[in-house]
């Protein structure tokens, strides 16, 4: 049976828009069929589906003679969930029953406590920012209604145009730190790097100047597919494609070696600069370090937090070169 058959699509909408009709239709499919629960919960375990996560952790939760039956699942989860209030649902339902383990670590150069720490940071951010900018759209709308009452066409057409565009000025800003998972930008899909690089190539060119890049690999790991969204790969890469820029100065070229080993993509990002100090290790992706010297950004944690938010790893390696180089390990997408 295919996760479409049990209509998984119309449960990530429900769980979004009517959270408690969701939480009681998956306490029917998790009490329900065997083949059909298992499906249904082999589906949830990718990128994305930290809501459905949450609303099986939560059905658990409302009826604990299920967690028999899902505590494996929930146990899988735990070590890997990054949303803040699924991961918190899922530690309820499996401690109510002392079946909470504590999660293995991912290897990293990061102390796991300070991505922790800047993740819950940011996701109180954007709740209070999703919250605040409520304000403002109600008070577009209601100018904008006000506006349809002026006699003058000429103005009323050219406030209304004003306020149209305010209202997208105010998306971006909200695109900053808010995730809408109807926006297009926050939509998790499969995504070929490859050609995603190059859609973002254009738009960091427009915001500071064009860089020399390359993509080097086999065919077959420049076309593979990840499952991810444009908001955290704009972290990631745009980030590291900053802080090269910052290092090496106009002359900077980004080269990104690609490799698939196990179900994993392999990036290897690299600039025609020295790479990071050997001092870096261990360091690397904390606060305050930035191998520009002068820099005191977050961009390298930012980095961490955006591909551990797609189920994968970040590191220093030594590259063949000699020196030191960020890799990313992301899970290829399911065929």
């Amino acid at each position: 049976m295919k996760s479409s058959d049990i209509g998984i699509d119309g449960l990530r909408q429900l769980a979004r828009q009517n959270p408690k009709e969701a939480r009681r239709q998956v306490q029917v499919i998790l009490a329900g069929d065997a083949g059909r629960r298992g499906t249904f919960l082999a589906a949830l375990g990718g990128v994305g589906d930290g809501r459905l996560r949450q609303c099986v952790a939560n059905a658990v939760l409302g009826e604990l003679s299920l967690l028999p039956a899902v505590a494996e699942n929930l146990q899988g989860w735990l070590t890997t969930e990054t949303d803040e209030f699924a991961r918190r649902s899922i530690a309820s339902a499996l401690q109510q029953a002392g079946a909470g383990k504590r999660a293995t670590q991912k290897p990293g150069l990061i102390d796991p406590a300070l991505v922790a720490a800047y993740r819950y940071v940011s996701d109180r951010m954007a709740h209070e920012l999703r919250n605040t900018l409520l304000i403002p759209q109600a008070r577009m709308s209601e100018l904008a209604g006000l506006i349809t009452q002026l006699d003058d066409d000429q103005t009323r057409s050219r406030i209304l145009a004003c306020v149209g565009q305010l209202g997208d000025e105010f998306q971006e800003v909200g695109r900053l730190a808010v995730s809408n998972p109807d926006d297009e930008y926050f939509r998790f899909r499969p995504v070929t790097i490859l050609d995603w690089i190059d859609r973002m190539k254009g738009a960091y060119a427009k915001r500071y100047s064009p860089l020399g890049f390359e993509a080097m690999g086999p065919s077959d790991a420049l076309a593979v597919k990840v499952v991810a969204n444009d908001y955290y790969l704009r972290l990631a890469f745009w980030n590291l494609w900053l802080n090269s820029h910052q290092a090496v100065g106009s002359t900077c070229k980004i080269t990104v070696e690609f490799s698939v080993e196990a179900s994993k993509l392999r990036l290897v990002v690299l600039d025609n600069g020295s790479g990071f100090r050997a001092d870096a290790v261990g360091v690397a992706f904390q606060d305050r370090f930035s191998k520009s010297g002068g820099h005191r950004g977050r961009g390298l944690l930012e980095v961490q937090e955006a591909v551990e938010r797609l189920h994968g790893t970040a590191e220093l390696t030594k590259h063949a070169s000699g020196t030191l180089r960020v890799a990313l390990v992301l899970p290829v997408a399911a065929p």
